[in-house]
């Protein structure tokens, strides 16, 4: 069964569909039909993905994700050996892609993914990392901690520990305000001046 949706930014006449497993289900808006299925063969199997404000779909798989081209989600790039499976990806702008690993680590990509860093300080899964200043990014992770880094030196600078409940989620409401979920169904709005030295 379909499961998200994804826009077509070249073909506005044309929506995906998100099969989670391993196909993309391309749908005619005006026709209400299924005009093509986009598969990434047997041995692929997806399990979370992504789709970036320029259109273009990341699709995590085991240890390796896919970069799917805005003109109809084809395959244009595929980066492999991240060490673990992705958990989360985000970005920071048009030019840098975020993945979160289930194993606690976080690699930045940077110039049409062709060079990255990475950040190594969680234990577990990350759910969550947003940018907050332009040499400043917060993380979350299911260790129950959240961490401040310095993009420069790629140091973690502070880590908070979220009252040992795991971090599901984390976003950015603005330049102020940040909302992370805990596994407790509480909501958590932190105020950026924490973090500001």
């Amino acid at each position: 069964m379909p499961s998200s949706l994804l826009r077509n930014k070249v073909n506005q006449e044309e929506i995906g569909f998100v099969n989670f497993g391993k196909t993309i289900e391309m749908w005619g808006i005006e026709s209400r039909k299924q005009e093509r299925v986009i598969s990434f063969g047997n041995n692929t199997w997806f399990e979370n993905y992504y789709q970036l404000k320029n259109g273009k779909v990341i699709l995590g798989q085991a240890d390796s994700f896919i970069l799917l081209n805005e003109n109809g989600f084809t395959t244009e790039k595929e980066i492999k050996q991240l060490g673990d499976d992705p958990s989360m990806f985000t970005e920071f702008d048009e030019n840098t892609i975020v993945v979160g690993l289930k194993n606690g680590n976080i690699i930045i990509y940077e110039d049409n993914l062709t060079n990255s860093f990475s950040l190594v300080g969680h234990m577990k899964s990350i759910t969550g990392v947003v940018k907050i200043k332009d040499d400043v990014a917060l993380s979350c992770s299911v260790d129950t901690t959240m961490k401040v880094w310095n993009l420069q030196t790629l140091e973690c600078e502070e880590t908070f520990v979220m009252n040992k409940f795991e971090i599901n989620a984390m976003i950015k409401l603005n330049d102020n305000k940040l909302v992370t979920c805990i596994n407790e169904n509480n909501l958590d709005i932190w105020i950026f001046e924490l973090f500001s030295n």
